[in-house]
C-alpha cells in the first residue's frame, strides 16, 4: 500500500525516461513503460485507484506515447490486468493477453546496418503490443527479476536489477521499511507474552504438600 501521491510519483518517474526525445535504446527497450503500465493502479490510502480510469489517464497515455484516445485506455487497462495476473502466477492470464497482439505484426525495415524490425498495430492498441512486447523481452531476457511487491497490501511491481536478484519491495522507503517495522513490533509483542507467561509459570507453585505425612 502507497502513501497518496506515491503512485503518481511512481508514474512520473517512470514517464521521465520513457518521454524523452529520440532516445537512446535502454538496456531492455521499453522496459520503463512496461513498469508505468503495471504501476498505473496502486493502492492508495487502503483503496484501489487506477490512473487509466480518471481523465488524466489520457494524459499519461500520450506522456507514455500513445494517443490518450478511450478506446487505448481501455485496451491498457485490460492489458495492464492480464499481465498482472500472468506475473502473479495465473496462466489462464495467457489468453486474455494474446487478445492485446491479434491484430499486431512486427514488419522488417531494410537499413545498411540489417535489417529492423517495426510493430505495425492499429494505433489504438499499439501502446498495448508494445506494452506486451516489452513484458516478453523482460521475462527473456531478465528470468524471474520482474515480479510483484512482496507486500501484500501494494499492487506495484519492480524489476529487480540487483546482483543477487533479492529485491522484494516496488520501494524500500515505503513497503520495505513498512513490512520490516511491522513485523519487528509482532515480534517484539510475542517476546512480551513469552516473558509474562515465564513469569506466571515461576511464581505458580508446582505442587502442595500433604499435611497428614
Amino acid at each position: 500500500m502507497v502513501d497518496r501521491g506515491l503512485g503518481e510519483f511512481c508514474i512520473l518517474e517512470a514517464v521521465r525516461e520513457t518521454s524523452v526525445t529520440n532516445r537512446k535504446a535502454t538496456k531492455l527497450e521499453d522496459e520503463d513503460l512496461l513498469i508505468a503500465v503495471l504501476n498505473s493502479a496502486p493502492i492508495v490510502d487502503g483503496s484501489p485507484t487506477d490512473q487509466l480510469a480518471v481523465r488524466e489517464g489520457g494524459e499519461l497515455a500520450k506522456r507514455l506515447g500513445g494517443t490518450g484516445a478511450k478506446s487505448e485506455l481501455l485496451h491498457l487497462q485490460q492489458t495492464r490486468d492480464a499481465l498482472q495476473d500472468i506475473i502473479r502466477g495465473d496462466p489462464d492470464a495467457a489468453d486474455c493477453l494474446a487478445s492485446a497482439l491479434d491484430k499486431a505484426v512486427m514488419l522488417p525495415e531494410v537499413t545498411p546496418d540489417g535489417i529492423r524490425w517495426q510493430l505495425d498495430a492499429p494505433v489504438d492498441e499499439r501502446l498495448s503490443a508494445r506494452v506486451v512486447l516489452a513484458w516478453s523481452h523482460v521475462v527473456q531476457q531478465l528470468p524471474g527479476r520482474l515480479r510483484a511487491c512482496a507486500n501484500t497490501e501494494c499492487n506495484l511491481f519492480l524489476i529487480d536489477h540487483s546482483r543477487p536478484a533479492t529485491a522484494k519491495w516496488c520501494s524500500m522507503t515505503t513497503c520495505g521499511n513498512r513490512i520490516k517495522a511491522r513485523a519487528h513490533a509482532q515480534r517484539a509483542r510475542q517476546g512480551d507474552r513469552f516473558d509474562r507467561s515465564s513469569s506466571a509459570s515461576a511464581s505458580t507453585p508446582t505442587g502442595t504438600l500433604d499435611s497428614n505425612r
